[in-house]
C-alpha cells in the first residue's frame, strides 16, 4: 500500500495568467508524480502563491490539489494559517515563481516572497528552493535577508551558474547546487501545425511589461533602447519579407493587468500590421508551447516563451532585460542571446535579429547540444528529490 505524503509547493500556481509560472508548476508536479510512482508514494499537493483566472490542473491529479493565495488579506485572516498549513506538509518546495527571489520587480514583491519563506522555515518542515534565479538584490537589506533565507534552506538549486555564484557570494555556507529550469521538461502532445510550409513562420513574443516601461512605466529595468520603438522597427522589417509570416505570441495573458497582458499589446500591434497572425489567448502553458513548437524561428522577451522554443528545438533569439536570460542560455553553450540593458542601438538589435534568422540552422544544432546539458542538470535536482522523498517513507 502506498504512503500518502503532503507536499507544499510555495510560489507555484495552476491558474496563473503568467504561463511561465504555470509551466514551472506543471513540470515540477509531473516530475514528482513520476518519482512518486517509482517510490510507491501517493502525493497530495498544497499550492501557495498567486492565483489567476485560468485553470490548467492536470486531470490525473483529481482532488489531490488544494490552493491558498498568499495575500495580505489572507495573512491577516483568522481563518487562514499559513504556518499550520505548511506544518501539515512533509516537505516544502519553493520555486519562487522562477525569478521573483529578487528585488528588481520592486520591494513589495520581494517582501512578500521573503515573508512566505520565513513562515515556511518556521514551520519546522524541510524547505527546498527548487531551481530558480537567485537575485539580483539592489538593496543591502534585501541582500542580508536573502542570505539568511538561503542558509536556512535545506538545499538551494540555482538554475544558472550566475545565480549559483551570486548565491554563494552572499550566503557562504548555504547548501547550494546547480540545476536548470524545470520548464524545459514541460510535456506537450504535438506541435501546432501552422500551414503554408513554403513560408517561414516567425514567432514574436512582445513583453507587455517591457512595452509599458515596467510596473512604474518609467523604464523600470533600465533598458538602453526604447523597447516599444524597437518592436515597431522589427515588425516593419519582418513585414517587408514576403517569404515570412509573423505570429504575435503572448506568454502572459492577464486581462486584469494591462501592464502585464501580452495579448492586449498584440492586438494593438496587429491593428498596425494586419498581415501578422495574432496567436490566441492560450488556456495553458502546454497550449502556448505547442503553438511555439510549430514555428520555424522565435524571438521572445518572456524567458519562458524562449524556453518553450528552445526545448522544442525551435531556433530562438532571447531578447533579455535581466541577467537571468544570459545566465541560463550561456550555461548551455547557446550564444544567441541579446540584452536590452547592454545594447544601446535599435539598429544593432535589429541586425542581430535578422542575422539570427539567417543562422537558424546552426542555432538548431546548438540547441540539440544544449538540451543534453539541460537533462543532466535537471537530473541533479531529480536525484536529490528522489532521496528526500524516499526518506519520508522511512
Amino acid at each position: 500500500m502506498s504512503k500518502t505524503i503532503r507536499i507544499g509547493l510555495l510560489w507555484h500556481s495552476l491558474s496563473s495568467n503568467n504561463l511561465g509560472v504555470g509551466a514551472l508548476t506543471i513540470s515540477q508536479i509531473m516530475l514528482i508524480e513520476r518519482l512518486a510512482k517509482e517510490l510507491n508514494i501517493s502525493p497530495r499537493y498544497l499550492l501557495i502563491g498567486t492565483q489567476g483566472s485560468l485553470d490548467y490542473t492536470p486531470e490525473q491529479l483529481g482532488d489531490r490539489v488544494s490552493t491558498i493565495r498568499f495575500s495580505p488579506k489572507n495573512l491577516l485572516s483568522p481563518k487562514v494559517s499559513f504556518r499550520s498549513e505548511l506544518q501539515s506538509c512533509n516537505i516544502i518546495l519553493d520555486i519562487g515563481e522562477g525569478d521573483s527571489f529578487s528585488d528588481i520587480y520592486g520591494m513589495t514583491r520581494f517582501v512578500k516572497l521573503a515573508l512566505s519563506k520565513l513562515i515556511a522555515q518556521g514551520s519546522s518542515r524541510p524547505m527546498v528552493l527548487s531551481p530558480q534565479t537567485v537575485g539580483p538584490f539592489t538593496s543591502p537589506l534585501s541582500k542580508r535577508l536573502a542570505s539568511y533565507l538561503l542558509k536556512r534552506s535545506v538545499r538551494v538549486f540555482a538554475r544558472d551558474s550566475s545565480s549559483l555564484e551570486f548565491a554563494r557570494s552572499i550566503s557562504p555556507g548555504a547548501q547550494i547546487a546547480l540545476s536548470s529550469d524545470l520548464a524545459f521538461a514541460l510535456p506537450i502532445e504535438a506541435p501546432t501545425h501552422h500551414g503554408t510550409s513554403d513560408k517561414l513562420h516567425i514567432g514574436l513574443n512582445v513583453s507587455a511589461l517591457l512595452y509599458h516601461g515596467g510596473y512604474r512605466k518609467s523604464n523600470q529595468f533600465a533598458l538602453k533602447v526604447d523597447y516599444r520603438s524597437f518592436v515597431l522597427k522589427l515588425l516593419s522589417a519582418l513585414y517587408e519579407n514576403d517569404d515570412a509570416v509573423v505570429h504575435l505570441v503572448p506568454h502572459v495573458v492577464d486581462a486584469a493587468q494591462d501592464v502585464e497582458d501580452d495579448h492586449k499589446v498584440n492586438i494593438i500591434l496587429n491593428s498596425r500590421f494586419p498581415e501578422t497572425i495574432c496567436a490566441p489567448k492560450f488556456r495553458s502553458p502546454q497550449d502556448a508551447k505547442a503553438y511555439i513548437a510549430g514555428l520555424d524561428f522565435f524571438v521572445g522577451s518572456r524567458m519562458h516563451s524562449t524556453i518553450a522554443a528552445f526545448s522544442s528545438g525551435v531556433p530562438v533569439l532571447p531578447v533579455a532585460y535581466s541577467r537571468k536570460f544570459k545566465g541560463l542560455f550561456s550555461d548551455l553553450g547557446y550564444k544567441y542571446t541579446t540584452d536590452l540593458a547592454e545594447i544601446d542601438s535599435e539598429d544593432l538589435l535589429l541586425s542581430i535579429v535578422l542575422e539570427a534568422i539567417e543562422s537558424r540552422g546552426s542555432m538548431k544544432q546548438d540547441i540539440e547540444r544544449g538540451m543534453v546539458q539541460v537533462r543532466d542538470r535537471i537530473a541533479v535536482y531529480e536525484n536529490f528529490l528522489t532521496t528526500e522523498l524516499a526518506s519520508l517513507c522511512e
